[in-house]
């Protein structure tokens, strides 16, 4: 009971200060750059919590981020979605710039994290070799915890990349192409064994590439719908949600066949109907949450702060949970250990964010000798 109070306290603190807007303006875009940083330092630690939450027994609230993770990727999915669309649609040189840019600045964190991640294993007695790393990255399950999404994100990168040198400035082509796009990297995923997680919310990222080529018609329209769309998708939700249990009920297995073995839950998840209703609820939530930040726009410090840093709290949280958690330290207190896993996290994130940049500012030093400031924007 404790810890359930302690976490609701915890959740008042994080959506303090949310300042009321009217509508959606050309100047109060609600996935202008800087709403976009607080909305994924909301939504990291929500992620960093639903991982926490399947380790931990910290009570009914806890135990509540146990169903948030895939919503909350689906999330930063829309937004990468969205903002390479954006930048697409402004920059009329941008692909020529794209790999040279783009995916070093996915990669080269991550390069660090699995540098990060060999030593503190080497450490404590787990020898990981160059082929482990190498062969991580193709199994569907990488070095560094919980980074399928890094390599779902750079894998979308590439198939944008392509469909946009092959249809140009043919935007709804390209739509069309990067949904096509993902059904074949959602059947790939399928056919490796990958867990359902890798493909279930990649869907919202098309979407967000959508939003941000009709945004202004979106605007318009839901400014003055949005109380009755939010009730829509909340049905859609729930109608999905519905669409679970149902897959749960023909599964065959008992409740207690699925607390013994967890392994079977994630086996449901995998049906057709289970990825189905899971696409919608991703794509439902997305919507949902820009509708009601067209009511309230995020106006927290500390939001944009962990939004700063946010790919950095994503790469880094899993070390942390490992450090205290493996075979020569071991906190047993779930509150103890959740408590030094999210101080950890920010600790490290912040420092790792000071090492990427000074490493991303000598490579662009590198590619961009004439205009410093311009190129590695």
């Amino acid at each position: 009971m404790i810890y359930d109070i302690i976490f609701i306290l915890t959740i008042l603190f994080l959506v303090k200060k949310v300042r009321l807007n009217k509508s959606y303006t050309e100047v109060n875009d609600v996935l202008s750059q800087n709403n976009s940083i607080k909305i994924k330092g909301f939504f990291s630690v929500i992620i960093v919590l639903h991982h926490l939450s399947l380790f931990t027994d910290m009570g009914l609230v806890f135990s509540c981020f146990s169903i948030l993770g895939i919503e909350s990727v689906g999330v930063f999915f829309f937004i990468s979605g969205y903002g390479l669309m954006t930048q697409y649609i402004n920059k009329e040189d941008y692909l020529e710039s794209f790999i040279k840019k783009r995916i070093p600045k996915l990669l080269f964190p991550y390069i660090i994290t699995i540098v990060i991640y060999i030593f503190f294993y080497n450490i404590t007695g787990e020898v990981i070799t160059t082929f482990d790393v190498i062969l991580s990255l193709f199994n569907g399950e990488p070095i560094v915890a919980f980074s399928w999404y890094v390599l779902a994100t750079l894998v979308f990168y590439i198939i944008f990349y392509i469909i946009a040198l092959l249809f140009q400035r043919s935007y709804n082509m390209i739509i069309v192409s990067m949904f096509l796009g993902m059904v074949v990297y959602a059947i790939i995923c399928i056919i490796l064994g990958y867990g359902y997680w890798w493909y279930s919310s990649c869907f919202t990222f098309v979407i967000g590439m959508f939003w941000a080529v009709y945004k202004n018609k979106f605007q318009k329209f839901f400014s003055n719908n949005s109380k009755r769309f939010i009730f829509y998708l909340i049905s859609g939700i729930t109608l999905c949600l519905l669409g679970l249990v149902v897959s749960y009920f023909f599964s065959g297995y008992s409740i207690s066949e699925l607390k013994a073995t967890p392994t079977l839950g994630d086996k449901i998840l995998g049906k057709p109907l289970s990825i189905l209703c899971l696409q919608l609820i991703t794509i439902f939530s997305c919507v949902m949450i820009l509708l009601v930040f067209n009511r309230k726009s995020p106006n927290n410090k500390l939001w944009e702060y962990l939004g700063s840093i946010s790919y950095e709290i994503y790469l880094s949280h899993g070390i942390v949970m490992y450090i205290f958690r493996n075979n020569n330290l071991f906190i047993e207190n779930d509150f103890v250990f959740v408590c030094v896993v999210l101080l950890g996290t920010l600790v490290l994130g912040g420092r790792m964010q000071n090492i990427n940049l000074f490493i991303w500012e000598k490579y662009c030093g590198i590619i961009c000798r004439n205009n410093l400031s311009e190129c590695c924007n």
